[in-house]
């Protein structure tokens, strides 16, 4: 987004940007981007959760689908 506005390439039809993990400053840019957010704290846990599942020999699955949340800017 910051190359864009400083190559003075305009939001368009054309481009859009889409940011990961909702971080703060794509809401404070002039143009808010859209972000995919996905809770860090649950992404921690489970991770921890299947990490001791598999030290105790358990088996656990290979997707584990922690949900999202679109936050919509104005930059797709």
């Amino acid at each position: 987004m910051l190359h864009c506005l400083a190559a003075i390439i305009k939001n368009s039809k054309k481009m859009a940007l889409v940011g990961f993990n909702g971080i703060g400053i794509g809401q404070a840019l002039p143009i808010p981007l859209t972000n995919v957010e996905v809770s860090r704290f649950k992404m921690g846990k489970e991770t921890a959760k299947a990490l001791l599942a598999l030290r105790d020999g358990e088996k656990i699955p290979a997707i584990n689908d922690l949900g999202f949340n679109l936050i919509i800017g104005k930059s797709s």
